[in-house]
């Protein structure tokens, strides 16, 4: 197999590899810290937050890079990063979800 590999296919290749894996760590932080005792948690609290910044970071990412770097069609760009804004709103209002489970409970632990 033959091809023509630039320092800008390694370099964007490179970068979104890292993307990808760190997106999934993320989940990993997030799915590991609900399979604990204390389901409302501030370190659940903060890694929905950063998952939450990494889909519209990304969207946001790929939006540029593919719109105005490489001249895109820009109907195709909004939907393919659609799906990343999409699930950014869907677990920002699941922090918000934890985060009111978070202060019933820390209120609740008080008041014992």
């Amino acid at each position: 197999m033959f091809g023509e590999f630039s320092w800008e296919t390694f370099l964007m290749n490179g970068l979104g590899f890292g993307a990808l894996t760190f997106y999934f760590y993320t989940l990993y932080r997030i799915f590991d810290n609900l399979s604990k005792v204390p389901i409302f948690s501030n370190s659940i609290l903060i890694w929905l937050k950063v998952f939450v910044w990494t889909n519209f970071s990304v969207a946001t990412v790929y939006f540029i890079f593919w719109n105005f770097i490489y001249e895109t069609k820009t109907l195709k760009v909004i939907f393919t990063a659609f799906p990343f804004v999409l699930i950014g709103m869907i677990c920002l209002f699941a922090y918000d979800f934890f985060k009111k489970g978070y202060q019933l409970q820390s209120e609740n632990d008080l008041t014992i």
